[in-house]
Formats: structure tokens, sequence, C-alpha cells
């Protein structure tokens, strides 16, 4: 006997005979099948940056204008901010959100069963300015001027604990997060740092001096800082690996790096038993723009191109897979593009770095540096 089933239904061979089923995508006793609204069951199954589409049987999935992906995750189109850290990364979309992306099993607690998921907002607040990220601690400026910091795990609906000033009613208006601790540097040029407690709250800024022309601050294993004017360098804290350059080290590689004025560039660290070595200019160029130090040194140029030089990292320039971790002492221009404007590198022994291009898409490679796969040698973009 022939069985006729009705639109959405399929039949099927059952033990008792013949049968008409509902399919996927729809409801019902299989005699009547109704199209299932999937745009309406909560929680969405697209994107809360995506509309969704109703079809028969289905739906769709659209990024909405100003994010790419392919519906069930947008990731903003233009970020203004990177940082990077070992565990996981974030930027800062144009409007002003935190995304990350990283290690679902730590610091982001995605509940998603990989180690490098995309891009997802943390949080609910659209007003952040600078961001700073460095082993599993994250912290974040305000347009208010306040900065807060993430406990871990940061969960995608995590909000931030704000750090108490050592300067009420004075804001910050720069950032440098550290290994376990963090610098901010505030409005009226006083420089202040803090560290955390285990479970990633913040404690209470400590004032590093009584001066008021700090304006600029770096900060990793050691943390530097700029002064006055023309500007004068001063750097505390671990000597590992020559970063203060008093010659207490004990291994190799360059472990700071600083753009003068001039705009040369020069980075310094000593091999052992060789003390007090100064800085040493990076080649003779003239036209450096930005240096990011970690587990590679990368820089850009005024031109916007990109160059990376490292000890032992995935360098970004392709070399295949059994050559790495690669050793390139000098810089190696990245690829031949010209619109590169801020790059980010993970802490040393980190491989992975993040780059912005001018028109702000954002582009990493190294190692979990994008969803899919392990170990990028070149840059990809980040959707």
């Amino acid at each position: 006997m022939r069985t006729k089933c009705p639109t959405g239904a399929t039949c099927a061979d059952m033990p008792d005979g013949l049968a008409c089923t509902c399919l996927s995508g729809y409801s019902g006793d299989g005699i009547t099948c109704s199209d299932l609204d999937e745009c309406a069951i909560t929680p969405s199954r697209c994107s809360p940056d995506a509309a969704c589409r109703n079809t028969p049987g289905s739906f769709a999935c659209t990024c909405l204008a100003g994010f790419v992906g392919d519906g069930s995750y947008c990731v903003p189109q233009r970020f203004t901010k990177i940082a990077a850290g070992s565990g996981f990364s974030c930027g800062l979309s144009d409007a002003g959100e935190v995304y990350c992306w990283g290690d679902a099993s730590g610091a982001l607690d995605f509940s998603v069963p990989v180690p490098h998921a995309h891009p997802l907002r943390i949080g609910t607040a659209s007003d952040w300015i600078d961001i700073g990220v460095q082993g599993d601690t994250a912290c974040g400026i305000r347009s208010d001027h306040s900065i807060w910091c993430w406990v871990i795990p940061m969960a995608a609906g995590a909000e931030a604990t704000k750090v108490v000033s050592d300067k009420p009613g004075t804001g910050w208006r720069a950032l440098a997060v550290g290994d376990g601790h963090a610098c901010g540097l505030h409005d009226d040029g006083g420089l202040a740092c803090w560290g955390f407690v285990p479970a990633g709250y913040p404690l209470d800024p400590v004032a590093v001096d009584t001066n008021t022309d700090w304006t600029d601050i770096a900060t990793g294993s050691v943390t530097c800082g700029i002064r006055g004017a023309p500007g004068q360098l001063y750097c505390w804290g671990q000597s590992f690996d020559g970063a203060l350059g008093l010659g207490d080290v004990f291994g190799v590689g360059p472990s700071v790096c600083a753009r003068k004025l001039d705009d040369t560039l020069w980075c310094w660290s000593t091999p052992p038993g060789i003390p007090d070595l100064p800085p040493v200019q990076v080649g003779t160029d003239r036209d450096w723009k930005t240096v990011a130090v970690g587990g590679e040194t990368c820089a850009i140029k005024t031109g916007g191109t990109l160059w990376c030089w490292a000890e032992h990292a995935v360098l970004g320039d392709g070399s295949p897979l059994f050559d790495i971790p690669v050793v390139r002492k000098d810089p190696v221009q990245i690829g031949s593009d010209t619109d590169w404007s801020a790059v980010v590198t993970t802490a040393s022994g980190g491989n992975k770095s993040c780059a912005l291009k001018r028109d702000g898409t954002l582009w990493c490679w190294g190692i979990q540096a994008a969803p899919l796969p392990d170990i990028v040698t070149t840059p990809v973009p980040i959707r």
C-alpha cells in the first residue's frame, strides 16, 4: 500500500508498517507537520550580532552590518586595539566592546571544546578605550578613565572588577599588563602598579614614585617607563635575559626594545659573562613606528611594513613547520603588505602574535592563533 506523507514529513518503515514522521525543522505527528520557527527558540542559534531568518524546515543566520562570520558567530569588521597573552588574546571593536579568543578550557571558559575559539564578546560594556593582556590576566580602561580587570575565568557574560585608584578623583590614561602585575599611567602623569590575588582580583595600586612626568609605560617580566622631555628611560623588575642591562642574565635574546625620537630602534639583552651591555641599535633604519617584544620581536615601520625576528618562535614569514622554532636574529619582513598599524606578541615563551591593519581588520599567526589549523605560519584574518 502506498503511503503519501504531507510536506515536511517522510515515510519510514516501522515495525508495524509504514508511517509518516516529521522531518527535522518541522513538528507534528507525521499526519500533520508544521514548520518549526527556529528563530523563536531561546537561546537563539544565531550570534547576538546576527539576524535570524526562518525558512521551511530550516533557518539562516546572517551577520549584521559591521560584522563578519557565518552567522552562528559574528566578529566586528574593525578593531581599534589588540592585546595578546599566552592563554588568550583580546581586542577592542570600533564600538568600544571587548572581544577575546583563545584557550577555551582556561581563562575564557567559553564552554567550547576547542582551545582556540572565535572572538567572543566579554561583558556588556561598550565604552572601552584600551585593553591589556598578559598570561591569564586582562585589564582595560573605560571612557571615564577608570581601570577594570577581569577575574579568571572570563565567561561570555563576565563583568570586570574596578581597580581602586591610589589617587581618588584622578583617572588613568594608559595601561600595561605584565606577568602577575599591571601598571597604570595617571592623567596627571603619575605612575602606579599593582598585583593580583590567585583568583585574579586586583590588589590596590601603589605609586611607583612621586613624579608626575611619566609619559609612557610597558611591562612584562620587567617594567619600563619614559619620563620627562625629551624622554628618559627607566626600567625595573626581574632582570632575566639581561632585560635591565645589568649583566645579571640567564639566557640570550632581546627582552626590551625602545624607539627613540629619531625613529631608530634599540634593543638590549646581555649574554652570560658580559656585563652592562648598553642598548644596541637594530640596523640603521630611521623609520620605525612601533615595536612589540615577547616570544618574538615585531615592529612596524612608518611605511606600514611589518618586520619580525626571534630566537625561537613561529615567526609569521611562512617558514615550513619542520623549521619551527625559527631563529632569525635580524628583522625579516612579513609578507609585502604596507597597511599594518599595530602589532602585539605574547610574553617570552609564547608563540602567538597579532596585528591590526589600517582598515581595522585583525590578523594573527603562531600556535593557536586562529580557529584552525593549530599552527599558522603566516598572518590570517581572525573571524
